[in-house]
C-alpha cells in the first residue's frame, strides 16, 4: 500500500466523520419540535383540568373533550410534519404521556369521591400534578437539543 492510499483513507474517514458530525447538529437542532410540543399540551393543562373538575354537565363534557380532541390533533399533524426524531423518541414519549394518562385518571377518580366535588385545590393540584410530567419533558428536550 502505498503513502498516497494511506493518506486517501484517513481524508476520507475525516470526511466522513465531519459529515457525521454535521448531520448529527441538524438532527438535534430539528429535533427541538418536540419541546414546544410537550410546553403546549402541559400548558394546556393548566386550562383544561381546571375545567373538567369545576364545570358540570353536558356541556361543560362536550366543551373539554371537544377541545381535548382538538388540541391532540392539531399537535399530531404538528408532530406527523417533523423531520427528525431522535434515538428512543418513542419511548420517551410513551413514558411521558402514560404518566400524564396516569395522573389525569387520577385526578378524574378522585373528582368523582365524595369532599372532592368542586374542590378547587383538587383543580389547581391536578393540573400541576398532569403538567408537570409534560412540562419537565420539554425541560429536558430543550436540554439535550441545545
Amino acid at each position: 500500500m502505498s503513502e498516497y492510499s494511506e493518506y486517501s483513507e484517513y481524508t476520507d474517514a475525516v470526511t466522513a466523520l465531519g459529515r457525521a458530525r454535521k448531520m448529527e447538529g441538524a438532527a438535534r437542532r430539528g429535533s427541538n419540535w418536540y419541546a414546544r410540543y410537550l410546553l403546549v399540551f402541559g400548558v394546556a393543562q393548566f386550562g383544561f383540568v381546571p375545567l373538567v373538575v369545576l364545570w358540570h354537565g353536558a356541556l361543560a363534557t362536550a366543551v373539554t373533550m371537544t377541545g381535548y380532541a382538538v388540541m391532540i390533533v392539531l399537535l399530531s399533524v404538528y408532530a406527523a410534519g417533523q423531520r427528525t426524531a431522535r434515538r428512543h423518541f418513542g419511548l420517551r414519549h410513551g413514558l411521558l404521556i402514560g404518566s400524564w394518562a396516569l395522573l389525569y385518571a387520577a385526578t378524574i377518580v378522585l373528582h368523582g369521591r365524595d369532599g372532592w366535588a368542586d374542590s378547587v385545590p383538587l383543580a389547581v393540584g391536578g393540573a400541576l400534578a398532569c403538567a408537570l410530567p409534560l412540562l419537565a419533558g420539554a425541560a429536558y428536550e430543550l436540554r439535550r437539543t441545545a
